[in-house]
């Protein structure tokens, strides 16, 4: 008689445990395939937007380059799927770790309330894997874009992007700062124009809106708001979805060239030190500034030179062109 009342209880139980287990393993499919179609985005713009830097002065002849971002986005599938694959979980299961984490405090907040100390440490480490969580993604940001760029592995596309960040930290970090500043400023440029023109088209008389009921009752041409403010608003908040959006893959493409100037830049750097003549393929603004720091390498070398008895290097026999980073990425 006990077995018989006991049994549907047990059944119910490990029902409830089966839904629980699954529900986190959804959570981390979904996770992770979002992830990846984040991944495979951002491959496509980088790799791209780092062919068209590449392609030195054919880039504006250069057929291919129109259609730069769905090669792009062909090579991803036929090579780098499994970089995709693999950046794309790191970052899910650190969000999985991050949702399984406020799930624990959720459920802990009686014992929370009775130890402060406790309640501290959920604290503490849902900041640290937040942290956490916002360097993976910068670093397989960049990782991605080196991807794109040499073709390599994830791994070692994101030491490549580490180590290139680190020697450049100070291009790096104003790059990015001034970049943030004005998306930032045309994200909300972009979302109050859109509101404020909203507001006055339903203010006017070419909106056929109203806030007077009596007028909203004799005229039919005119409907009832109760507010010009909630749809400016909303027309706020639509622009600034749409603004982000489109900045997204202007910041995309911002990153892209940041490391494609730095990639070139410590090519030519290697060429001057070893005496070679170099070829500029980058945008016209990055090549002076590029032969600037050139001529002052070859100063130094040339100084070097002086200073150990041996012959200038801009006066040896050394001629040779270096065009790879000419090479379609």
């Amino acid at each position: 008689h006990r077995d018989l009342h006991s049994f549907p209880t047990r059944r119910s139980s490990d029902l409830e445990n089966i839904q629980f287990y699954l529900f986190w393993y959804h959570t981390l499919g979904w996770l992770w395939t979002h992830q990846l179609v984040m991944a495979v985005t951002m491959t496509s713009i980088a790799g791209g937007v780092s062919f068209w830097y590449f392609a030195g002065d054919d880039r504006n002849s250069n057929p291919k380059v129109k259609f730069a971002f769905f090669r792009a986005f062909g090579r991803i599938f036929r090579y780098h799927l499994g970089s995709m694959l693999f950046g794309a979980l790191i970052i899910a299961i650190v969000q999985l770790m991050r949702m399984i984490l406020a799930y624990i405090d959720k459920q802990t907040k009686t014992w929370q309330d009775k130890n402060k100390l406790l309640k501290i440490a959920f604290k503490v480490v849902a900041c640290i894997l937040w942290c956490f969580e916002k360097i993976i993604k910068f670093l397989t940001r960049r990782a991605y874009i080196m991807i794109a760029i040499n073709g390599t592995p994830f791994c070692r596309s994101a030491k490549t992007a580490f180590k290139a960040m680190w020697n450049n930290m100070f291009l790096v970090g104003f790059v990015e700062m001034v970049s943030k500043v004005l998306i930032m400023l045309g994200k909300l440029a972009i979302s109050i124009g859109g509101g404020v023109l909203t507001y006055y088209y339903i203010a006017s008389s070419m909106g056929g809106f109203t806030t007077d009921e009596y007028i909203a009752a004799t005229d039919d041409t005119k409907k009832l708001l109760s507010s010009e403010i909630v749809p400016a608003a909303i027309a706020f908040l639509l622009c600034f979805a749409t603004s982000s959006i489109f900045f997204y893959s202007y910041q995309m493409a911002i990153d892209t060239i940041t490391l494609c100037f730095i990639k070139e830049k410590d090519e030519i750097d290697a060429a001057v030190g070893a005496g070679r003549q170099v070829k500029h393929v980058g945008p016209d603004s990055l090549i002076s500034f590029m032969k600037q720091n050139q001529a002052r390498l070859q100063k130094a070398a040339d100084a070097e030179a002086e200073m150990h008895g041996e012959a200038p290097a801009a006066a040896g026999k050394a001629t040779e062109v270096d065009d790879g980073t000419k090479a379609e990425p």
